[in-house]
């Protein structure tokens, strides 16, 4: 569950143009130590951005974006580093190292530490075990199914023991069995480690599975933001249609 103390992310009056688009306008929200926090939204809307806009990968054009009380926006490279080493990224497709072996894609961040090889070997035997791969460091990605790819995505953002994790859909193109699993490795970083994340992703019906909270994205606002349970019972149309998944609506077929 969210945490007391001060929230690890608070996002204020973020503003972000793109090709002259405005792609995200004025999104405030904050996420607790420990606490699940999902961004849901149509393709398009924004939300893989609001993701390299918390990393410091694309700056915004107005508002603040605190992680652990430090505002990242406008940090010189060294500092951001720092900061970044509080967060752990999990990309839509994994983005391992094909000529990296696992352990060494799950090392990569660890030897950008300067940590001993010897504490580098027990992490990563550590967070392959964590996520259901032990004894997989030897093995190329090649050599892995989806699943494992994603699994060891999350394994090298864990690795860094970092206090907040970005998933941009962690479930996407997997089936129900091994979508199933991800989730529950998220739950159980917030329940047995204190991880908190934000889950960028279409599947509604996974996110409220295991959300604390939700924030629901549209044309670049935030419509909506709250437990799932509040959150369904919402009698907003645009959100309402999203939830159920219906074709009729004032979303736009051709948007999806």
């Amino acid at each position: 569950m969210a945490g007391e103390s001060s929230p690890i992310l608070e996002v204020s009056g973020l503003t972000c143009t793109m090709g002259g688009k405005v792609v995200l306008e004025d999104i405030s929200f904050c996420v607790s130590r420990g606490e699940i926090f999902g961004v849901m939204g149509v393709s398009g809307v924004g939300k893989s951005t609001l993701l390299r806009n918390i990393m410091g990968l694309v700056r915004p054009d107005a508002g603040e974006i605190r992680v652990g009380g430090t505002n990242v926006v406008g940090l010189p490279e060294k500092q951001l580093n720092a900061v970044r080493a509080r967060m752990g990224m999990c990309f839509q497709y994994a983005a391992l190292f094909d000529s990296m072996s696992v352990y060494d894609n799950v090392a990569f961040g660890l030897r950008r530490l300067g940590l001993a090889e010897a504490e580098i070997a027990q992490r990563v035997d550590h967070y392959l075990d964590i996520v259901g791969l032990s004894g997989t460091g030897h093995l190329m990605p090649s050599d892995l199914s989806g699943g494992m790819r994603k699994r060891v995505g999350i394994a090298r953002a864990l690795a860094p023991e970092p206090e907040l994790v970005l998933y941009d859909e962690p479930t996407s193109g997997l089936d129900p069995i091994l979508a199933a699993t991800i989730d529950a490795l998220i739950v159980k970083l917030r329940d047995q480690f204190g991880v908190a994340s934000v889950v960028v992703t279409h599947d509604v019906d996974h996110l409220f599975g295991y959300a604390d909270r939700a924030m629901m994205l549209h044309e670049g606002k935030a419509l909506a933001c709250g437990p799932p349970e509040e959150l369904r019972r919402s009698e907003d149309p645009v959100l309402r249609q999203f939830i159920t998944g219906s074709v009729e609506g004032p979303i736009q077929v051709d948007t999806l």
